[in-house]
């Protein structure tokens, strides 16, 4: 039930029965309107100030004023002992010109700002408060008296109306709600996006609110962009409690700075943004890439429409940045990252892959002997015994000789006339390994019939290498895959047709667990 003390000073009736009674009405239903449970007095004596004097019959004489009463005021900080339900004291707190809940725990009870945001939530769900924007003046809320420690609020001035004392009337300013960090991480990633802005992109202006500065970004619809932090929303309201005509969009970015990307690009006004969306290429081989963010963003001035993959960092970073960025500008694409060179850690399972394509059959059998760290040498000359007795001796020249465990290789390329082939055989029949590969043959066959003669198992099939450790670069390529003799996490790879440039690089640029 509210209560309405009514103090009438001496006088007051000269408004005439009429206007007291509906001064008294007028009251009455602004105490209805208030708090529920808030006892408040009104002092009707106070309303005798008026611009204008009111005519009278009779003459008036100077006549000495008398001083009003003195009544007692309710404190504005009181001990309250609270309901059976809730425990703890609490303090009470009028709502003056200008407050909300961070500037009253922050200037008026001295709480630290971290204090205070931490509070905030529990002195919302304490006093029923659903829209921090709107509170009222006159209104009084409770604040836990153990979460302040015995701070006392300043007391207001003689009326509600009055302009605050003149230490609380200019509040300090606080500095931007964000850490240092994050803001240059902001601007880092501003200008990224925007380098058509060139330095204006990383300009971060400030706009006051209430007691507190943020800073402020333009998007891609030239819009602003105020920031905040989690737990601590603006309040967008003056004195008078107005509302201002505009609004700037507002996102509150977590505390930690991680994660500070996806609000940022989504209030940003962007023609697209699409989160953690995997991106395909071609088919065989096929690319997938998962970045943090998609954007498709439009140049207003030249109407251009631009696609741009944006990896924050917060989930991994790839290790062949470089690479990739070549790999997208082939495909149209732009690379953003906000890695700044960080190196991405390695696991105990991750292997080096070096993909081996040749032009022609010998610069692909050189290749693969090098992989598998075997010497081995050209026009190879060796010489025939064919009768003992006789001495009679021939000596041919192999197209590529080499030794492997214990055992002598040659490859022959072919050749389309008897006596080669003759002589081929001859080589055999004294203790050599043929490797017979056709004049025309192409990377698969060549390949095949090395692994094979070598004893390595070749099988031809689709393989899918993973970026290590994050996997957000997937490769899957038809191909031969083969370990290295001196280290088995080198991983060598043989396509045919062979892989395009770029597909390559890409590949021999990090670490990948194939499959």
């Amino acid at each position: 039930m509210n209560t309405i003390k009514l103090i009438i000073r001496p006088g007051i009736f000269r408004f005439g029965p009429a206007i007291a009674a509906l001064l008294l009405v007028n009251t009455m239903l602004a105490g209805t309107s208030s708090g529920a449970g808030s006892p408040f007095e009104l002092e009707i004596g106070d309303l005798e100030k008026t611009t204008g004097s009111q005519p009278s019959s009779k003459p008036r004489g100077k006549k000495k004023r008398q001083s009003p009463k003195k009544t007692k005021r309710n404190p504005p900080v009181s001990t309250q002992q609270v309901p059976a339900e809730q425990e703890g004291d609490y303090l009470k707190y009028i709502i003056r010109p200008g407050d909300h809940i961070y500037k009253v725990l922050t200037t008026r009870f001295g709480l630290s700002s971290e204090r205070a945001e931490e509070l905030i939530p529990r002195v919302l769900q304490l006093n029923g408060i659903t829209n921090i924007a709107r509170l009222q003046i006159g209104q009084v809320i409770l604040i836990p008296a153990s979460a302040v420690k015995g701070s006392k609020p300043l007391a207001p001035g003689p009326s509600s109306a009055a302009v605050p004392r003149a230490d609380a009337a200019v509040a300090e300013k606080q500095e931007f709600p964000a850490e240092k960090g994050l803001l240059e991480r902001i601007r880092d990633l501003w200008m990224r996006l925007f380098p058509e802005r060139g330095q204006a992109a990383g300009t971060l202006r400030a706009k006051t609110v209430g007691n507190t500065s943020y800073p402020v970004v333009t998007g891609a619809d030239n819009g602003e962009i105020l920031i905040t932090r989690e737990g601590l929303p603006p309040v967008f309201a003056n004195v008078s409690g107005a509302q201002p005509a505009r609004r700037e969009k507002v996102v509150a970015l977590p505390a930690d700075g991680r994660a500070f990307a996806g609000p940022l690009l989504k209030a940003a006004g962007f023609e697209e943004v699409e989160e953690n969306a995997p991106v395909m290429f071609g088919t065989d081989p096929r690319i997938k890439l998962l970045p943090d963010f998609t954007i498709v963003k439009r140049t207003r001035e030249t109407q251009t429409r631009e696609r741009i993959l944006l990896f924050t960092g917060d989930k991994g970073c790839p290790s062949q940045l470089e690479s990739l960025a070549a790999f997208l500008s082939g495909q149209g694409i732009r690379l953003v990252s906000m890695c700044n060179g960080a190196a991405a850690k390695t696991s105990a399972e991750s292997c080096s892959v070096s993909p081996i394509a040749a032009s022609d059959a010998e610069k692909l059998v050189d290749s693969m002997l090098d992989a598998l760290s075997i010497k081995w040498s050209k026009a190879h000359p060796v010489e025939i015994v064919l009768d003992q007795k006789e001495g009679y001796r021939i000596g041919v020249k192999l197209d590529r000789y080499f030794e492997d465990q214990g055992e002598r290789y040659f490859v022959d390329y072919g050749r389309e006339d008897a006596t080669h082939e003759t002589l081929m055989r001859l080589v055999e029949l004294s203790g050599y390994r043929r490797i017979p590969l056709a004049p025309k043959a192409g990377p698969r066959a060549v390949a095949e019939q090395l692994l094979k003669a070598l004893q390595l198992s070749p099988e031809y099939r689709r393989r899918q290498f993973d970026a290590s450790p994050d996997g957000r670069i997937t490769v899957e390529a038809s191909c031969f895959l083969f370990s290295g003799r001196s280290d088995p996490r080198k991983l060598f790879l043989v396509s045919d047709p062979p892989l395009d440039r770029l597909v390559l690089e890409l590949l021999a640029a990090g670490q990948w667990s194939a499959k």
